[in-house]
C-alpha cells in the first residue's frame, strides 16, 4: 500500500509541478545522433526495488547518484539517464535533480538501449540487469557498492565505486584509456 501511496504521489507531483518543463528534461535518440556531444548513461532500477538496497544501500538513492555522478564528469561531457521501463512516468525526486544540472538529461522511456549504449563512453549503473548489456557493447561499466549482484566481489571487467570522493579520478581514468 506505501508503494501504491508513493507512486500515486510521484505521478500527480510529475503531472502538477514540471508539466511545463517536460520537454526540456527528456531527449530521445534522435536527439543524440544529431549532436555530436560526449556521453555517458546512468541505467537506473525500479523505484525502491530490493536489490538497491540488499547490494548498494548506500547508493539506493538515485538522485544522490546523479548528482555525483553529474558533478564528477568532464564539463564538455553529458550524463543521460535511461529510468526503468516501470518507471515510466518518472520520479519527481529524479526529475527535480536533473532540472538541477546542465549536463544531465532523461532518455525517452521508448529509446531503446541498443541505440544509446554504442554512443556511451561509460555507462553507470545500479543493480540492473541492463549492466550486462553494456559488457556486451564492450564499455567501460562502473557500478556502486562492493557486493554487486550478477558480479559478485571478484569481476575485474566492472568497476566498483564505494567512495563517491574517488568517481572524479576513475572516470578521467576511463575516458582517457
Amino acid at each position: 500500500l506505501s508503494n501504491l501511496k508513493l507512486l500515486l504521489k510521484n505521478k500527480i507531483n510529475f503531472f502538477i509541478n514540471n508539466i511545463e518543463n517536460y520537454n526540456d528534461v527528456y531527449i530521445d535518440a534522435n536527439f543524440i545522433k544529431k549532436n555530436n556531444e560526449k556521453y555517458s548513461i546512468l541505467l537506473l532500477n525500479k523505484i525502491n526495488n530490493y536489490r538497491n538496497h540488499k547490494f548498494s544501500p548506500f547508493y539506493s538513492l538515485p538522485e544522490n547518484l546523479i548528482r555525483s555522478i553529474a558533478l564528477s564528469l568532464p564539463l564538455d561531457h553529458k550524463l543521460l539517464i535511461k529510468l526503468h521501463p516501470h518507471d515510466a512516468y518518472g520520479n519527481i525526486y529524479i526529475i527535480n535533480e536533473v532540472m538541477k544540472h546542465h549536463n544531465v538529461k532523461l532518455l525517452n522511456t521508448k529509446t531503446s538501449l541498443a541505440k544509446v549504449l554504442p554512443i556511451a563512453q561509460i555507462v553507470f549503473s545500479q543493480s540492473t540487469s541492463s549492466s550486462i548489456e553494456a559488457l556486451m557493447y564492450y564499455k567501460h561499466l562502473i557500478m556502486f557498492g562492493n557486493d554487486l549482484q550478477f558480479f559478485g566481489t571478484k569481476f575485474d571487467i566492472v568497476h566498483r565505486v564505494t567512495n563517491l570522493e574517488n568517481l572524479p579520478k576513475l572516470i578521467e581514468k576511463l575516458l582517457i584509456s
